[in-house]
């Protein structure tokens, strides 16, 4: 697709769409722009599996660049696991798993049944 275009898409999003996405914690990346004008994004860091996507998708990101962008007919979401989405994921289960062990490990001076303490 043009390069041009894609300025134009890139120009958008840092003017009218990136700073709202930011002050909720995520970011916008552009993933491709097809021959017939179908810009497709992935929405990342707190807005990866948001509940809020599909409104930030439509009445944000959709409405503005389509509507800003002659040759951007269309703004399509790609939905995948990102890279940032699984390092939250591990982050939260690898601390889940420190405390769960913490608390009920049989070794721990606190929890130890009387017939081993000394």
């Amino acid at each position: 697709m043009n390069s041009h275009l894609l300025d134009e898409v890139e120009q958008v999003l840092d003017a009218r769409v990136r700073p709202t996405i930011h002050a909720h914690g995520g970011y916008v990346e552009v993933d491709r722009l097809t021959e017939d004008g179908v810009l497709h994004i992935r929405l990342l860091g707190a807005c990866a599996g948001c509940p809020g996507t599909d409104y930030s998708m439509k009445y944000l990101v959709s409405e503005e660049v389509v509507g800003a962008v002659e040759g951007v007919t269309e703004v399509r979401l790609v939905q995948s696991v990102s890279d940032d989405l699984i390092f939250q994921a591990l982050r939260l289960m690898r601390g889940a798993a420190d405390r769960n062990a913490t608390r009920s490990a049989p070794w721990s001076a606190d929890r130890r049944p009387a017939s081993v303490q000394s």
